[in-house]
């Protein structure tokens, strides 16, 4: 995850979304990379930083072939969470 102390328009000019974008990159999914994930630093949200981690959940379950189904949505769903607590939890020691 980057987080880049830029205008929002740098992004746009960079072919990424506003305030933050995904890159899915399979340079070497074995150690857990599949892409990565940027975000305009004065422009974080929860609404952002969610949508963004959803798409690195979502590399994830391609690589793997996973299809969620009523028996692991729960815990699609708690991967998501922890995903997003763990970006605040790192987050909020560079901001406190």
């Amino acid at each position: 995850i980057y987080l880049w102390d830029v205008h929002p328009n740098t992004f746009s000019n960079w072919k990424g979304g506003r305030w933050g974008y995904f890159i899915a990159e399979w340079k070497d999914n074995r150690y857990g990379h599949f892409g990565s994930v940027h975000f305009v630093k004065s422009r974080i949200r929860p609404s952002l930083v969610t949508h963004e981690l959803d798409h690195v959940r979502t590399e994830w379950m391609l690589s793997a072939g996973f299809t969620i189904i009523g028996q692991n949505e729960e815990r699609m769903t708690e991967f998501l969470d922890k995903l997003v607590d763990g970006f605040y939890r790192e987050y909020n020691k560079i901001n406190s």
